[in-house]
């Protein structure tokens, strides 16, 4: 029997910087920032006003924040251990 956990939280996706052309070509990231997962409970316009006062202050640029809502699974151990026990990196 699958055991599933699923947690409701909302995803905060912070873009600060554009990432120097060389890494991006090389696959990296276009933007570089911050990405938490928070509470469902927070409120948004009240965790973006945070964000925007929080960033300031530690001398962060802000090119965007997008808030959103995501469910993700939550792993329980039998789970990581079948991962574990399923994965091999030498095929």
């Amino acid at each position: 029997m699958a055991l599933k956990f699923v947690s409701r939280m909302k995803r905060v996706v912070i873009d600060c910087e554009r990432n120097d052309w060389e890494d991006i070509k090389c696959g990296g990231p276009q933007y570089l920032g911050f990405e938490f997962n928070v509470s469902d409970c927070e409120d948004d316009k009240d965790l973006e006003a945070w964000l925007r006062k929080t960033l300031k202050m530690y001398g962060h640029n802000i090119i965007s924040i997008r808030i959103y809502k995501i469910d993700e699974d939550i792993w329980p151990r039998e789970k990581i251990e079948e991962c574990i026990k399923h994965t091999n990196f030498l095929i």
